[in-house]
This record gives C-alpha cells, sequence and structure tokens, in this order.
C-alpha cells in the first residue's frame, strides 16, 4: 500500500505560507498529468507578461531577469529550480500582485463610503 504524501498546511498564524512548497505542489501536479520536456535548453525563455509587483521584486528578480538563460542556469544548479518551478513562482507572484490590487481597490471602495457616510452625518449633526 502507497503511503500518502503529507499535505503542506497553510499556517496556523496566518501567514503565507512558502513560496518554494506552493510551487512545488502545483509543479508536482503539472508534472504528474503531463510528459513535459524543456525546449531549447540553454536559452531565455521569451516573457510578455506584466512585471510582479513591487513587493515581491524585494526578493526576486524581474521575470525579463528570471528567464534570461544565464538566470535559469544558476537557478538550476544553485536553487535546483527548474524552468517549470521558476515560471510557477511567476505565476504565484502575479495572482499574489493581483490580489493585492483588487484588495486596494476594494478597501479605497470602503473609505469612499465611510467618507460619504461621514459627511452626511456632519451636515446632519450640522442641522440638529
Amino acid at each position: 500500500m502507497k503511503k500518502k504524501a503529507k499535505r503542506p498546511e497553510w499556517p496556523k498564524d496566518g501567514t503565507p505560507m512558502r513560496f518554494e512548497t506552493l510551487s512545488q505542489s502545483v509543479c508536482k501536479a503539472i508534472r504528474s498529468a503531463y510528459q513535459l520536456e524543456r525546449v531549447k535548453k540553454g536559452v531565455g525563455i521569451p516573457w510578455t507578461g506584466p512585471n510582479i509587483g513591487e513587493n515581491s521584486l524585494a526578493c526576486s528578480l524581474s521575470p525579463w531577469e528570471s528567464l534570461k538563460a544565464k538566470s535559469l542556469a544558476w537557478q538550476l544548479e544553485d536553487q535546483g529550480r527548474d524552468a517549470l518551478q521558476i515560471i510557477v513562482c511567476l505565476a504565484l507572484q502575479l495572482g499574489i500582485e493581483q490580489g493585492r490590487r483588487a484588495r486596494n481597490k476594494e478597501l479605497h471602495s470602503e473609505l469612499g463610503i465611510a467618507k460619504l457616510y461621514a459627511k452626511a452625518l456632519h451636515k446632519a449633526l450640522k442641522d440638529f
């Protein structure tokens, strides 16, 4: 009988999970579903998407830098990350930036509504 692999659990304190853990899980699922082979080994991978967010850039290379041939080789040799894992990490970082922007928009909307209520309340109290 096969022993089930232990699934990573989200930290109980609400902190984010390590990128390595997230990307490895996604890559493992992709690799179990598809037979993948890296094409044009030793060559950079073109990136036509947006940059990752400023917060991610504080500790990660931009997609254009990450996908250069020299960077891909270093990440594989030094970090043990292949091109698929690098691309999955970029996808996760883009998702985080998208979520951050959506949350900021939501907070901005909530702040706008709060300001409208405050103005209405101020006017009502002034007229009272």
